[in-house]
């Protein structure tokens, strides 16, 4: 990889979704339903170069609202 901005694949575990012009350390909005872990699948450089040995995940937590009686 090496080379900003990169286009990073991340998978939730049933679709993937592609990120092009993705800078390291930037957040990812993300807006799931339910509680979610995502995982990098794939990392590619702006020179075409693949990432090696990419790996991570992060998982969304969601808490439902309580509800005021």
């Amino acid at each position: 990889g090496g080379v900003p901005p990169f286009t990073l694949v991340y998978s939730n575990g049933t679709t993937n979704t592609t990120f092009n012009g993705y800078t390291s350390g930037a957040p990812i909005q993300v807006a799931p339903g339910v509680t979610t872990t995502y995982t990098i699948v794939s990392l590619t450089g702006a020179n075409g170069c693949p990432g090696i040995n990419n790996t991570g995940s992060a998982t969304v937590n969601v808490v439902a609202p309580a509800v005021i009686a």
